[in-house]
């Protein structure tokens, strides 16, 4: 795993009053220091990755001497323990130890302190670490789960990428816990995979990528809408047709992967808000026209929309395996779901109650798992379902709005950026 750095520089001025004998003089101290090791993650008992601690750049100190600095480390969170809680520097200026995890909480803390040889109080600072419980659902506060934007996931080659933050993070297929591939330096804001493990990924400013090797190379495509500058919605059917919309060009198509584009406006205005494309069992496709309040059905490939019935106010719409079509419903702060097994000829209400945050979800709010299918509602929590007829709490809290599943099965319940998110591993 990659290191945290964080570099603070020190620069103290001392005036000089009555006590000092020339007036108007000032002494600067420098002392730069990196940490080294912060917000790992590890399993219960288990030493982290790399070490933790504190690398001080002697060749900065003003004023220049040999002062000796020591390292002082207390575990305060966690039950877990370091190997050394006194560590002198070097001769390069680094102090570090071990730190093996504890069993008492997802978050867990290290206080730092440094001092020179004349006990003066350097730095004053913590080091963070996270881990996992095995089936239960594990809370995060803090760190970079409370900053996923997205997660892909391609379970036939096991394979997640996740995006938090300003990084890419990789799901390491030995150790189950995620690695900072890379800084996010193209500004990702979604991925999708296609059937053949290609990898496509959009950016903050609407520039549009693709890569053969999960994300260890890019390749730029273009900008698929050349006069907007901002992100747009993705998704890949199975059929490996790319779609991509936004809220005033309407929709585009690609067959190619991403070569070439075809706009598709027969029967869609400009300004609808587009849900996800689903595709059903005969090759056609479906998907939520937003502003128009409609399902509409393309048999051409999306050169033409067409409106299937749809229950009253719908938001979101989740196509299953036998393409049963679900309607996410939301008037005012009162959800619907609704189940259509004939194509939209006819609706059963399936589950209803009170959003009270009357949310109105950017992403799907449905994830599949095995043979159940995870369902966030806004203000009310995640739910389990088989068949969308009967539904059980499996995560009591109203924070939750969106659905992530990785490779290995565990589920992650999201809000926004900054709100805690929920992570259920069952390895």
């Amino acid at each position: 795993m990659k290191r945290f750095i964080l570099i603070t520089i020190l620069v103290v001025i001392v005036f000089s009053c009555e006590k000092y004998p020339n007036p108007g003089r000032k002494t600067i101290e420098y002392f730069y220091y990196q940490k080294i090791g912060d917000s790992q993650v590890a399993k219960p008992g288990e030493y982290l990755t790399d070490k933790i601690g504190i690398d001080v750049d002697f060749n900065s100190l003003l004023p220049a001497d040999n002062r000796q600095f020591r390292l002082e480390l207390e575990v305060i969170a966690g039950g877990g323990s370091v190997d050394n809680n006194i560590i002198f520097a070097d001769n390069s200026g680094k102090m570090e130890t071990e730190w093996k995890l504890g069993d008492v909480s997802n978050e867990q803390t290290v206080t730092a302190k440094v001092y020179d040889s004349n006990d003066r109080l350097y730095v004053e600072t913590t080091f963070n670490a996270f881990t996992f419980f095995d089936n239960k659902w594990n809370e995060f506060k803090s760190g970079n789960f409370t900053q996923i934007t997205d997660i892909v996931t391609d379970s036939a080659r096991n394979s997640s990428l996740m995006i938090a933050g300003n990084s890419i993070y990789k799901l390491d297929s030995i150790s189950h816990l995620w690695t900072k591939k890379s800084w996010n330096n193209e500004s990702f804001v979604n991925f999708e995979v296609n059937s053949k493990g290609v990898l496509f990924g959009v950016n903050k400013y609407g520039d549009f990528f693709k890569s053969d090797n999960w994300g260890n190379n890019w390749k730029y495509l273009d900008r698929p809408f050349p006069e907007q500058y901002t992100p747009f919605n993705l998704n890949i059917t199975p059929d490996d047709y790319i779609w991509i919309s936004n809220h005033t060009d309407g929709i585009l198509c690609s067959k190619d992967d991403g070569k070439n584009w075809s706009k598709n406006t027969s029967g869609l205005n400009p300004e609808n808000g587009l849900s996800d494309v689903y595709q059903l069992g005969d090759g056609s496709h479906i998907l939520l026209s937003g502003s128009a309040k409609s399902i509409l059905h393309s048999t051409d490939d999306g050169s033409t929309w067409n409106k299937i019935n749809t229950p009253p106010l719908p938001e979101d719409i989740y196509l299953l395996q036998n393409d049963e079509i679900i309607v996410y419903s939301l008037s005012g702060t009162n959800f619907s779901f609704y189940k259509s097994k004939d194509f939209g000829q006819s609706y059963n209400n399936t589950f209803d109650g009170v959003n009270s945050y009357m949310f109105k979800p950017q992403k799907s709010i449905v994830a599949k798992k095995g043979n159940k299918y995870i369902v966030i509602v806004a203000g009310n929590g995640v739910f389990q379902t088989s068949d969308f007829q009967t539904f059980e709490l499996i995560l009591d809290t109203p924070i939750a709005k969106y659905i992530y599943i990785d490779y290995n099965g565990a589920i992650y319940a999201t809000g926004n950026i900054n709100d805690p998110v929920y992570i259920l591993s069952n390895q």
